[in-house]
């Protein structure tokens, strides 16, 4: 039996596939979920979505959002963006990991707001630049 995984963004259908586990970037730390998981609702950060079937393993950069477990195996990621391996543009993602790090590096603020901004964004970046390295793995 296969957990049925979408991965939703405001532009639509970004990914819709069969997974033997899925193991998303959850607020609180990297989650799995197997066939037969209990029903479970999850904020999500920035990172690196990881979809295993077959004894292979496809992996997805999503953004911000929730992810949905449901009944009869189905699983839900509602984010703000995602990009395959294919769809990444390794120089960017590394300008803007270079960026963000740069950004926080000289943060004297008190944090907040801005400064959660500059995490995300850190997060964005590198969960890019992990995607993009697996199509060459």
């Amino acid at each position: 039996m296969a957990l049925h995984v979408e991965v939703v963004t405001p532009r639509g259908a970004a990914l819709s596939a069969d997974a033997d586990e899925v193991v998303a970037p959850g607020v609180l730390g990297e989650f799995g979920v197997l066939p037969g998981h209990l029903p479970l609702l999850s904020g999500l950060r920035p990172g690196v979505l990881r979809l295993r079937h077959g004894g292979k393993q496809e992996l997805v950069a999503v953004g911000a959002g929730f992810v949905q477990v449901g009944a009869r195996d189905h699983v839900i990621v509602l984010t703000e963006t995602c990009e395959k391996s294919a769809q990444v543009d390794v120089e960017v993602a590394r300008r803007d990991l270079a960026a963000a790090d740069e950004k926080l590096r000289a943060w004297s603020r008190e944090t907040g707001a801005e400064f959660q901004r500059a995490v995300l964004d850190r997060a964005w970046a590198e969960a890019r630049i992990k995607v993009s390295e697996s199509r060459r793995a």
